[in-house]
This record gives C-alpha cells, sequence and structure tokens, in this order.
C-alpha cells in the first residue's frame, strides 16, 4: 500500500482521526494500484473556504484537500458503522478519484501540464476534459450517485456562449464540457439511456460525437501527447459555435 499521506484537519481534532482511517481504508480497498507515492498530506477543510462548491480538489501532486460538505452529513466517525451510508460512501469515491488524479499526473504529465497552466485554450479545454474523463471512468465504478447526477444534468438548460476556467454557469462552454467528462463516463457505466434522453439537439449531437472521439482516444492508450487532442479540440469548437450561433438567432 506504500506509505501512507499526512492528514489534516485543523478545526476539529475528532474529524482529523477520522480523515485518517478514511484515508487508509481507500488506500486498502480501491486505491492499492494507484501510484500516490508523491501524496504528502490529505486535508479537510470547512467547505464555506472554498469560493465553489465542491467536494475535493487535488491543488498538486502532493496534496488533495477534502470539504466538509458530506462530513457534515455523517451520523458518527466511525468506518465500521458507516459501511452502508451514502455519504460515507461518497467521501470515499472523491477522495479515490482524487488520488486517480495523481496517479495520472505521472502517467500523463504533458497532458496535465497543459490542462493546469497552459494559457491556450486549444490545449486546456481538450486536455482538462480528457484527464477528467479518465478520472472519472475510475472512479465511478463506486460511485453511487451516477445515477442522479445523470438525471440531474438532463434537467439542465444549456446556453454555453462564453468560454473561461472560473465560472460554474450553463452559459460557460468550458464548464460544460467539465460537467460532460463526469455525465459520459457515469452514463457509460451505469445506463445509456441517459444520452438518448439529452433534449437539447445540438447537446445531443455533440455528445454523439465526443463519444466516438473518446473511443478512438482510449483505443490509443495509453499516450501522453497533447496533439493527440486536436481532433478533440475541434470537435469542441465545432460545437461551442454552433451554441452561438444559435443564441444570436
Amino acid at each position: 500500500m506504500g506509505k501512507i499521506p499526512n492528514v489534516n484537519c485543523k478545526y476539529d481534532e475528532q474529524l482529523n482521526l477520522f480523515l485518517g482511517n478514511i484515508v487508509q481504508y481507500t488506500l486498502r480497498k480501491y486505491a492499492f494500484k494507484l501510484d500516490i507515492s508523491s501524496l504528502r498530506e490529505v486535508e479537510l477543510i470547512n467547505v464555506g473556504e472554498l469560493p465553489i462548491q465542491t467536494d475535493g480538489r487535488v491543488i498538486d501532486d502532493s496534496k488533495i484537500i477534502l470539504t466538509s460538505r458530506l462530513f457534515d452529513l455523517l451520523p458518527n466517525y466511525e468506518i465500521e458503522r458507516l459501511y452502508r451510508n451514502k455519504n460515507f460512501k461518497q467521501i470515499v469515491c472523491t477522495l479515490y478519484h482524487e488520488m486517480g488524479h495523481i496517479n495520472d499526473m505521472k502517467l500523463y504529465p504533458k497532458i496535465y501540464r497543459a490542462a493546469l497552466e497552459s494559457e491556450d485554450m486549444k490545449e486546456v479545454l481538450p486536455s482538462f476534459f480528457w484527464a477528467e474523463y479518465l478520472a472519472e471512468k475510475r472512479s465511478t465504478v463506486i460511485d453511487l450517485t451516477a445515477s442522479h447526477f445523470c438525471e440531474s444534468f438532463l434537467d439542465i438548460t444549456w446556453n454555453p456562449i462564453s468560454i473561461n476556467e472560473s465560472n460554474v454557469t450553463v452559459d460557460n462552454f468550458f464548464y460544460l464540457n467539465k460537467v460532460l467528462s463526469y455525465f459520459i463516463a457515469r452514463a457509460e457505466n451505469t445506463d445509456e439511456k441517459f444520452f438518448d434522453e439529452i433534449k437539447d439537439e445540438i447537446l445531443y449531437k455533440y455528445v454523439c460525437e465526443l463519444r466516438v472521439e473518446i473511443k478512438g482516444l482510449l483505443f490509443k492508450m495509453p499516450f501522453d501527447d497533447i496533439d493527440l487532442l486536436k481532433g478533440l479540440y475541434e470537435l469542441m469548437n465545432k460545437y461551442y459555435k454552433q451554441f452561438v450561433r444559435r443564441s444570436r438567432n
């Protein structure tokens, strides 16, 4: 299993101990095949400390942050009494997902560098999507909320006519693609009927073509060449223009 990373919850000592148990449980049960040798710390922070709602985030290849949202919903902090608790299972799934990113940063350093550091959207957008899709494809097998997530996605009316990395809004094409990386991975693992239930015609065609592109990329795996993601960007750009054009009519 390798070295256990340090855990840190500055605002609650009991949670700090519980966090350590969760990290060990996740490593032992799910993440034992991952290379997380660079991971030095897993920190639990109050959910209000981050500007956007998230249950987990990788800071870099040495640190993972979890937020308190799901922890606050737990009836106790004893793992032996929580095995069937859906919020506990989702905490483990989130941690496993983020550990997957740590593993993939070593396997695909060029793709992650483009996703996290490039200022060129032609590199950022497809690299970010691909990194998230691969991590989600791995962790969704233990995600109990996958079907609910897909149902919620279908209820959203998207109007993506801008692109930026900060706004979590339905008019942001970057955010749409982040959500799509989760939606496609989860629908593939749970029920492909979700794809046919997309009502927006442009979005439906976009998802269909994304899935074809994804299958082609998976066939080429493993690779760490952002040039292989050019076709993905061209597809994204094609549909972004369609969304913008529709908004002007």
